[in-house]
């Protein structure tokens, strides 16, 4: 354990993605309706902690486990961090609509 790490929760007070789905090689796609041609997850996320510390993370991966009919999934991810670590990570992205991730709608009825 870092000796400045006091083992106590940092809570993050603004949250940001850019993120995209990818193709086989590597190649920015959409997912249209059942991410068919989709093979993985590239792009950043920044976090801002309280204090005010900017952690930005590079990542890019493939599927860990799609969700099938039910959009989206988990992705095992490279990262590299804004001050220099790497490591692995897994990001999920779910839904039945939303304008970038998901734009073409998989529900009938969804909230307005």
């Amino acid at each position: 354990m870092d000796e400045a790490d006091t083992g106590e929760p940092v809570r993050v007070t603004d949250f940001r993605h850019d993120l995209v789905w990818v193709d086989g090689e590597g190649r920015s796609v959409s997912y249209g309706r059942d991410g068919e041609g989709v093979a993985g997850l590239a792009g950043t996320v920044e976090l801002t902690l309280a204090g005010g510390e900017r952690l930005v993370v590079e990542g890019e991966g493939t599927w860990a486990m799609p969700y099938g009919p039910l959009g989206g999934g988990q992705h095992l991810m490279k990262v590299r961090t804004s001050d220099g670590r790497v490591g692995s990570a897994i990001y999920e992205l779910t839904g039945a609509h939303h304008h970038r991730y998901f734009p073409v709608p998989r529900s009938e009825r969804l909230p307005g």
